[in-house]
């Protein structure tokens, strides 16, 4: 027979997995990251995996919310180290993070109904020198304009678009 002190850490256990459903269920994508922030998880790391990654992208998704469903789809890729900025200073750089090879990469995530124009490559390619990253890229639920194509190739930008 185990002692009280096992039925005790299993329910310690069966509160805590509740818990974290109950955030789940009860809040938004960045109010969940906010939340689990504050409970002492970093976004970079571990809590990137309790991510939906997998949930489509709607509509009514905000911008910050995309920019955490891009992180977890870049820790599904096999990316680490990934931090996303402060909304409000980024310095043009809403992810960054390491790739497999050890190489520094800074993102640029817009979560648009049109098409994205050269604003976006141009902030990215400022970031990559701010943060003297690697390699550049911008993502996007939407695709590049013509000329916004053309200026990151230009720039070694690699452009991940149509995202669902």
């Amino acid at each position: 027979m185990r002692g009280t002190g096992y039925i005790t850490r299993i329910l310690i256990v069966i509160a805590m997995v509740l818990g974290v459903l109950w955030i789940f269920e009860t809040y938004s994508l960045d109010r969940r990251a906010e939340l689990l922030c504050l409970a002492g998880v970093a976004i970079t790391g571990s809590a990137l995996l309790l991510l939906p990654h997998r949930k489509r992208i709607s509509d009514r998704m905000t911008g910050r919310e995309f920019e955490l469903w891009c992180a977890a789809y870049l820790k599904e890729k096999g990316f680490r180290k990934i931090e996303v900025t402060q909304a409000s200073v980024d310095y043009g750089a809403d992810i960054i993070a390491t790739d497999r090879r050890g190489r520094r990469w800074v993102f640029q995530c817009k979560k648009y109904g049109k098409n994205v124009g050269n604003a976006a490559v141009q902030e990215v390619v400022a970031a990559r020198a701010h943060y003297d990253a690697d390699r550049a890229a911008v993502m996007t639920n939407a695709y590049l304009t013509r000329n916004a194509k053309a200026l990151a190739e230009e720039n070694e930008v690699r452009v991940i678009e149509g995202l669902r």
